[in-house]
């Protein structure tokens, strides 16, 4: 009786350290008769002999009493049985191999088995509540992935509607990421959900606006944090939030949203209603409207000017901006009819002007719209002449002719050459520079002497070039060779000239050869080339290391470009309304007049076509790097 009493005991210590998750700990040890005992019915398994196999696991259980191998055993006990579809049997193997202690490597598997079971038996809100214990941090990628679909199914057992199922559908987003390089992982498992149907419901939910902010709140959050799953958990919460005018926790969910997931698809639509919950919850001294590819393919570069239009309104620590800016933002994703509409809302709306858009098929539009409302538009678009909509149109983009201007007067006032030739891409870009380039260094004093066009097609270009014949019968008429391409073009050009025998011809290009694959491509035939740049993240301008060290402490990556064009731009209009514009008329007086605004892209003025015109910084190859050209 003694014993007995002891056994039991520590039966239950066991029990109950199990539930705090403790080190598995068992009452018995496994004797090398234990092991043989075991070793023999896994042989039996493997085999497939698969009742000689359950006799053998059972003599084992009954022999050799509560030791490690024990819940193993009684699994596949389980396992057996289930295979044999004695589905209450299996439960009842399952549950004794998880009753008494915690192992990661087989409670959770055990646990989602006994689910299995108790849906295979009808037993619908049994599964789910079996699913709910199963830790998910014990159980693999695959497990959660089989679990989480049992746990749709199971719902759907029970007639409950999607949304009651929204949690599996969430933990389904993350389960196929995790196993987005294993995709085999699942093959010839069945009732799975798919990735695509899991997004589809997720995507339902969150544009659903009867959800309430109180169910999305019963939803296990803290599991999804950081995670994809949280990405739109987080979304729907203060959306739901804001629909139910709780603007103050609303904006407090929406910056913890767009702070954790820059790159999300519900981003643009979530500053979209910051601006709106800004505007309600506080005092805005001055709306901004913003239109920006926020989603498509072109998302990409409508977020890195949203980030610089952020740092500039001080959205984000320690990026720093004047109080009362209200951001509202609408995505335009370059369907024609989006960019009108969204002009049209801003336009009748408070915005004291609009930044955007950038996308040349659709700017159009875009300024002709807002040139009939007469609301300032400030775009980043390439397309040349669409400042020509209108006076109430600017462009702010660093434009073919500011960096030809640049380059030509480096080439024939600094260096004093006078003769050049061009090699350009047959494409309007290159035709574009070509044309710019002779313009800015006949305007010099110099010329060009030859230029020669070479198919943009990079499997064809090769041949034109080597195919070309450079110099005259007199010898070289040219000083320098100016190329209009990227850095993977121009690296490959300088080596096929060099083959061709032209080396020590300074070679002069655009700002799209700031690359170290630049070097790669081109080796020792580019020391010594010369190209602007718009924004260099290592100048020595006060503003622009303020605005890199600030943005990269906020955002955790260096700015490029677009984010410096974004900065700039939303830092011209607040810098007039410092200056007192104080409506849409008078901001745009304010930008008509700018001259010499000490931006990070360099100091920039908007010329007689509103469009901007910098002064660029020059950078060369030296010592096989890409540094600043020495004055």
């Amino acid at each position: 009786m003694r014993r007995a009493c002891v056994i039991i005991g520590i039966v239950l210590l066991v029990s109950s350290c199990a539930g705090m998750g403790a080190k598995p700990s068992y009452p018995d040890a496994v004797t090398p008769e234990a092991q043989k005992s075991f070793n023999e019915a896994e042989s039996l398994y493997q085999a497939k002999r698969f009742d000689e196999a359950d006799s053998a696991y059972k003599r084992f259980i009954d022999t050799y009493g509560y030791n490690p191998l024990t819940d193993d055993a009684r699994f596949k006990r389980g396992e057996l049985s289930f295979q044999r579809k004695n589905y209450q049997q299996a439960l009842e193997l399952y549950r004794s191999a998880y009753a008494n202690v915690y192992s990661p490597t087989i409670t959770p598997r055990a646990q989602f088995k006994a689910a299995y079971s108790l849906y295979q038996l009808k037993r619908f809100g049994e599964a789910k509540d079996e699913i709910g214990s199963i830790r998910r941090r014990d159980a693999s990628a695959v497990l959660r992935t089989r679990a989480d679909s049992l746990g749709v199914l199971s719902s759907k057992g029970t007639k409950e509607s999607e949304y009651q199922a929204i949690r599996y559908y969430l933990f389904l987003l993350d389960d196929h990421s995790d196993l987005a390089s294993n995709r085999q992982a699942l093959e010839g498992l069945s009732d799975i959900v798919s990735e695509s149907d899991a997004l589809a419901v997720v995507r339902k939910w969150v544009s659903d606006d009867a959800v309430l902010a109180s169910q999305v709140a019963e939803l296990p959050l803290k599991e999804y944090k950081g995670k994809r799953s949280g990405g739109y958990a987080l979304f729907k919460y203060g959306k739901a939030l804001n629909r139910e005018d709780d603007f103050g926790r609303a904006t407090k969910e929406l910056k913890a949203y767009v702070s954790a997931y820059p790159k999300h698809e519900y981003y643009g639509a979530a500053l979209a209603l910051l601006g709106e919950t800004g505007g309600r919850a506080g005092e805005a001294k001055v709306k901004v409207g913003l239109i920006l590819p926020l989603s498509g393919k072109y998302s990409i570069y409508g977020e890195s000017v949203l980030h610089g239009v952020e740092c500039a309104a001080g959205v984000f620590s320690p990026c720093e901006g004047p109080e009362g800016v209200v951001l509202v933002v609408r995505d335009a994703d370059g369907q024609p009819e989006k960019i009108a509409a969204a002009v049209e809302e801003l336009g009748a709306s408070d915005v004291i002007g609009i930044i955007g858009p950038m996308l040349s098929s659709t700017v159009s539009i875009a300024a002709e719209k807002a040139q009939q409302l007469e609301v300032p538009m400030i775009t980043l678009s390439q397309k040349q002449g669409i400042s020509d909509t209108g006076d109430y149109i600017f462009r702010n983009t660093v434009a073919a002719q500011s960096q030809t201007q640049t380059i030509a007067d480096y080439a024939v006032g600094r260096r004093k050459l006078k003769r050049f030739m061009v090699l350009y891409p047959q494409n309007e870009q290159g035709r574009e520079y070509k044309d710019l380039f002779s313009d800015a260094v006949r305007n010099a004093g110099g010329r060009v002497t030859a230029a020669h066009g070479y198919s943009s097609n990079r499997v064809e270009f090769a041949t034109d070039i080597r195919g070309m014949s450079l110099e005259s019968e007199g010898g070289r008429n040219f000083d320098a060779i100016f190329i209009p391409d990227s850095f993977g073009p121009a690296g490959y050009i300088a080596t096929t000239l060099a083959m061709m025998g032209i080396e020590g011809v300074p070679l002069l290009g655009i700002s799209r050869w700031d690359d170290a694959k630049l070097i790669n491509a081109g080796g020792k035939y580019v020391e010594g080339a010369v190209f602007p740049e718009a924004f260099y993240k290592r100048s020595s301008n006060p503003e622009t290391q303020t605005f890199v060290q600030r943005f990269s402490q906020a955002y955790g990556i260096d700015p490029t470009l677009l984010e410096a064009l974004g900065y700039d731009s939303m830092q011209m209009v607040l810098d007039a309304v410092k200056k007192g514009a104080a409506h849409r008329g008078t901001l745009k007086d304010s930008l008509t007049r700018l001259s010499g605004f000490a931006g990070v892209t360099g100091r920039t003025s908007f010329d007689a076509k509103r469009d901007a015109a910098r002064e660029l910084p020059l950078l060369t190859v030296s010592g096989g790097e890409i540094k600043p050209l020495s004055r």
